[in-house]
């Protein structure tokens, strides 16, 4: 009996727990972090009564937590998964939204403003259309503009929204922290309490939740929590360690983010690769759709604002003039300095607006990196001031040409030491107009610079330093005070410290920042900058158009231009001239357009070569007659040929001057001397007047020895030919002499106007140089104190140089049209240039263009003349083949059916163009062009839409990926249940059976308490 009772009495007691356990099971069915808990029973060990073992009865061992290691890991992964695709659907939806409604996208705002284009060009004298025009460009630009605002709210919302996530996983992570402490003070897991292991694996729940993150569980039950896959350097908690996480953002660049773990410590460590969770969610739609769509409206804005301007700029508004600028981007720049506190002036502005993406540039000025030497120029300057440039020893020289300004001289440095020494040093010419030079190559070297000038000066200074910045592509950008950043000039002056960082920000990017710059709507630009009409008495009825072409990119120069990469330089000084040999099958410069005062010096040295300067139409401007000028003008030898196809040779203009000159040019071959204007400084070293001084031919040749002859018709001095002359030369003295003779007798036989030509000039030798002198009173009107010293018919650069001086080809004044530069001859010779001004851009040569009316003749069906009626010059004369078109200088005349014999074609600049529609057709007509999108492949209305059908191909798959996740997640939420979820109805079942067994041993302790009572009474 008595071991009847110790059984039922230890039964009791184990179903007693068990229904215990069962009831906390039933207890917490609803809370979601709740592990089922089971209770283990076990017998207890039999005894043997001498023949047999008898069961003792049974014992509570203790309580088990249903839980499994692999299924918790699969639910979070799951649940982190599923919460980064809804938080990047959520976001992007709005993204959609916004770009692509039909009320505040930008398609109904571009189909506005081509539809005003097309009322426009329907109407262009119309005020009221070309005002409509206006209203729909700024309702462009403002729609561009709150686009753009949306999107940056947006990166707003989601940086808040990222910052609050990792708020709550620090705090999660410290909570975490706080239950190792706990699961700390047992080494074993079965002895740790199951609430506090269903706390840590809520806690881990909550952390998957925001992000992706790496769980290690000890022996114990402790965890380790990393992110990013860093590992053990990466981890958020460390058993009672725990390292706060923090996002730093670019405010321009939404998909750039830097993670630090424990920021505030030691050693911080950068984070990268966190994905899922609501957090790799937020990260996701950064880069995939917010940056992306910012980046994609900011290119679509410039490309938006470059074709309309490109269009509306060739056009002629209401006042007749050329069309302005409709849009641009407007963007001001501020500076944080990051570290250093020296004064410094800095300055930014947009210089490249297709590099522009209005995100921030980071500099940091690097003390030790390069010497840096700064010539500050103090005029006046005139022509002839030599410059003498030493490099580590080696010195090199030239002479200031034509152009004496300030800047023309900082110029002229310039390329002259890019020329000299251009592999060794970088140089530059800052806003001051001062030349920078420092060196890419040597950390340290040695530099000199001197002027040898009557009053000008040059002052250098020397510093150390340059400030470094990296741009979108990675590479390194150095400066010592300006740098061309990502589309951005920067100018920095004062004195940085090693080490200084400062941060360059727009106010904007591209697309926040498009404006409308027109108010008025007679500046709207309808008519063409060109206007072509028959002639009333054409015998055909051809009609003809004219396409405007010079914005298209140009072809390259058969020659390297005057100052460009690998062409001349400009430096006059003999020693510094190019070696060429000479041959006239390639030309061997190009002087574009908009370079002006020009020279082009020739030392023929032993040969007899000569200069030739040619239109690329084949007129022939300088030089000397070319007897085949028909196969001169076909060579095809040279790619890209010389000369336009079709073209034919023509000397009439050639060494004319006046209004016999090619389109009135002044245009001199020779050698040739002018009065210089030199300003007088005062004290203080300001300009208190303007000097003429005379001038002064130097020979800059050495004069041979031996006899000389100066032939019949050999030289011209002043449009006067000097007469036959000989004398045996043993130095300049000689050639002086008889130079003196020729002119005083070429004086006494001349008529009035040869006097007037030769009046004042002598030779004389001056510090042992033969020079021309006269004074600058003395000449024709118009001509005070020139000396021109050219060729006749037997005169050559050869002879010339016999007498000391370099001939030259002269091109005064700013050039209309690219011209060519040939040798011809054979033999070394020497090529040297001076020059001012720069190539023309589209727009200048368009303006300049304009200018003048062109007729347009056919001689022949086969064959028309160019002529520029106001100075009756014949600018071309080409063969013409049927049903092709006409291409002259960046327009292109087409024609409706061939033209015949006799026909004539008048072209302006359209003066007046309030009637023309043209320009307003093709501002129209850009709606239907590709001009956007990758390889311009698409319409800017079809790229806008390319760009929203991205974003929604993003988000549609995000979608997809969210429902398979959604399906995953539950099947994990499900295999979670079936192992530690509580069912009810296993609960009530084990209730009933737990009740019953412990019904049962009471009964049994109820028996054998009965039985021991009988046994008492007996």
């Amino acid at each position: 009996m008595a071991d009847l009772l110790s059984i039922s009495s230890s039964a009791v007691g184990v179903y007693q727990r068990v229904l215990g356990v069962t009831s906390n099971n039933i207890a917490n069915v609803g809370n979601e972090g709740y592990v089922k808990q089971d209770a283990s029973v076990s017998q207890t060990p039999p005894t043997f009564d001498g023949r047999n073992y008898l069961g003792t009865g049974a014992m509570f061992e203790g309580v088990q937590r249903q839980y499994n290691a692999f299924i918790e890991n699969s639910l979070r992964n799951a649940k982190s998964s599923l919460n980064g695709q809804q938080a990047l659907v959520q976001y992007a939806n709005r993204v959609v939204d916004i770009m692509g409604s039909g009320e505040i996208g930008l398609s109904p705002a571009l189909d506005r403003f081509f539809s005003a284009a097309r009322s426009l060009s329907a109407d262009p004298a119309s005020v009221v259309a070309r005002a409509t025009l206006l209203r729909e460009s700024e309702g462009v630009a403002a729609r561009f503009r709150d686009l753009a605002g949306q999107l940056q709210q947006l990166e707003g919302e989601t940086q808040n929204a990222i910052q609050s996530d990792l708020a709550e996983v620090n705090t999660l992570a410290a909570q975490l922290g706080k239950v190792n402490l706990e699961l700390s003070r047992n080494r074993s897991l079965d002895r740790q309490p199951a609430t506090l292991l269903d706390e840590r694996d809520n806690l881990l729940r909550q952390l998957s939740e925001r992000l992706d993150i790496a769980v290690t569980e000890s022996a114990n039950g402790e965890v380790t929590v990393s992110v990013g896959g860093a590992g053990s350097s990466g981890a958020l908690v460390s058993g009672q360690v725990v390292k706060p996480l923090e996002a730093t953002f670019d405010p321009q660049s939404p998909e750039r983010l830097s993670l630090l773990l424990d920021p505030f410590g030691r050693e911080p460590v950068s984070i990268a690769g966190v994905s899922g969770g609501a957090f790799g969610g937020l990260t996701g739609f950064r880069s995939m759709v917010l940056e992306p769509a910012l980046s994609n409206l900011d290119l679509l804005a410039k490309t938006f604002m470059k074709e309309v301007n490109n269009i509306h700029t060739t056009g002629v508004d209401g006042y007749g003039e050329s069309g302005r600028a409709l849009f641009d981007i407007e963007t001001t720049f501020a500076f944080d300095r990051v570290r250093g506190e020296g004064p410094l002036n800095i300055d930014a502005q947009v210089a490249d607006l297709r590099a522009f993406d209005g995100k921030d540039i980071r500099l940091s000025f690097d003390a030790q990196a390069g010497q840096v030497y700064t010539a500050a120029l103090l005029g006046p300057f005139k022509a002839g001031d030599r410059f003498e440039v030493s490099l580590n020893g080696l010195s090199k020289s030239f002479a200031i040409g034509s152009d004496t300004s300030l800047r023309g001289v900082a110029d002229q440095l310039r390329q002259f030491i890019d020329g000299a020494f251009g592999v060794q040093l970088r140089t530059s010419v800052d806003p001051k107009g001062q030349v920078v030079i420092n060196s890419s190559v040597m950390k340290s070297f040695s530099l000199d610079i001197k002027l040898s000038s009557d009053e000008a000066r040059v002052q250098i200074g020397q510093s150390q330093g340059l400030w470094v910045a990296e741009n979108r592509a990675g590479e390194r950008i150095t400066g010592s005070n300006a740098l061309l950043v990502d589309g951005v000039a920067i100018n920095i002056q004062g004195q940085a410290a090693d080490g200084e960082q400062l941060v360059v920000k727009a106010s904007s990017r591209p697309a926040a920042g498009l404006r409308s710059l027109l108010t008025d709507p007679l500046r709207v630009a309808a008519a063409s900058a060109f206007r072509v009409f028959r002639d009333n008495d054409n015998l055909s009825t051809v009609k003809a158009t004219l396409e405007d072409r010079f914005n298209e990119p140009a072809g390259p120069m058969p020659a390297p231009v005057l100052g460009s990469p690998g062409g001349i330089t400009s430096n006059p000084v003999p020693s510094e001239a190019a070696e060429w040999v000479a041959q006239r099958v390639v030309p061997f410069a190009t002087v574009a357009a908009g370079q002006r005062d020009v020279a082009i010096y020739l030392d023929p040295r032993s040969s007899q070569a000569n200069l030739q300067v040619l239109t690329r139409d084949g007129r022939h401007l300088l030089g000397t007659a070319q007897a085949d000028g028909a196969s001169f003008v076909s060579n095809i030898t040279s790619l890209p040929a010389p000369f336009n196809a079709g073209s034919t040779y023509s000397a009439d203009y050639l060494n004319k001057a006046g209004s016999a000159a090619y389109r009135d040019l002044s245009l001199f071959y020779g050698a040739r001397a002018l009065p210089t204007s030199v300003q007088v400084m005062g004290t203080d070293h300001v300009p208190t007047a303007t000097e003429l001084r005379p001038a002064r031919l130097a020979a800059e040749l050495a004069i041979p020895n031996g006899t000389f002859v100066l032939p019949a018709n050999g030289v011209v001095l002043n449009g006067v030919v000097l007469p036959t002359a000989s004398a045996t030369i043993t130095g300049a003295q000689n050639m002086a002499t008889l130079l003196n003779a020729a002119i005083t007798s070429a004086y006494t036989s001349a008529d009035a106007a040869g006097k007037q030509a030769l009046d004042g000039i002598t030779a004389q030798v001056r510090d042992g140089v033969l020079e021309l002198t006269r004074p600058t009173s003395k000449g024709a009107p118009g001509q005070l104190g020139q000396i021109n010293l050219g060729f006749g018919s037997a005169g050559s650069p050869a002879l010339l140089a016999k007498m000391g001086f370099r001939s030259a080809a002269y091109l005064d004044g700013a050039m209309p049209e690219d011209l060519l530069v040939f040798t011809t001859g054979s033999g070394d010779v020497k090529i040297g240039a001076s020059f001012a001004g720069m190539p023309f851009d589209p727009a200048q040569r368009r303006a300049e263009l304009r200018k003048s009316t062109l007729e347009v003749e056919f001689t022949s069906a086969n064959q028309y003349r160019i002529t520029d009626v106001g100075t009756q010059t014949v600018l071309a004369e080409r063969s013409y083949t049927p049903g092709s078109d006409i291409d002259y200088q960046g327009v292109r005349l087409s024609f409706s059916a061939d033209p015949r014999a006799g026909d004539v074609f008048r072209m302006d600049g359209n003066a007046d163009g309030r009637g023309d529609n043209s320009n307003a057709v093709r501002l129209a007509d850009l709606e239907k062009e590709a001009t956007a999108g990758p390889g311009r492949a698409f319409t800017l209305g079809d790229a806008y839409l390319d760009v929203v059908n991205q974003i929604a191909n993003v988000n549609q798959q995000s979608q997809v990926a969210t429902r398979a996740l959604e399906v995953v997640h539950q099947q994990a939420v499900e295999a979670r249940e079936s192992v530690s979820g509580v069912s009810l109805d296993e609960e009530a079942a084990n209730l009933i059976r737990f009740q019953q067994a412990y019904q049962a041993a009471a009964k049994s302790m109820q028996v054998a308490s009965q039985l021991f009572d009988t046994v008492l009474r007996i």
